[in-house]
């Protein structure tokens, strides 16, 4: 028997999970990023990681503290840090993902 997500607290879990993935695969693609030869390029261009986080969420907070971390010691890569649940258009492009 399958439950359904009825509820604030199912549906917060539910978010937070869809919260954790995105931050989860950002770092991938910002590691993938750092480790990609600077001889594979001709012109080392910068890399945007686009990072989308909620105030309150703890799993958001230290995501972008490891996120701004790897950013810091890696020139090329620079941090678009999208809040959510404060703007319209913010959860709209997060809703595309």
């Amino acid at each position: 028997m399958t439950r359904k997500a009825t509820g604030v607290a199912d549906r917060h879990w539910k978010g937070a999970r869809r919260v954790w993935l995105t931050v989860a695969l950002a770092v991938w693609a910002l590691i993938a990023a750092c480790a990609w030869p600077a001889s594979a390029t001709a012109q080392s261009e910068p890399v945007t990681a686009h990072v989308f986080w909620q105030q309150g969420c703890p799993y958001c907070t230290r995501a972008k503290a490891a996120l701004r971390d790897i950013a810091g010691a890696a020139d090329d890569v620079v941090l678009d840090e999208i809040e959510l649940g404060v703007d319209a258009t913010n959860d709209a492009l997060f809703a595309q993902i």
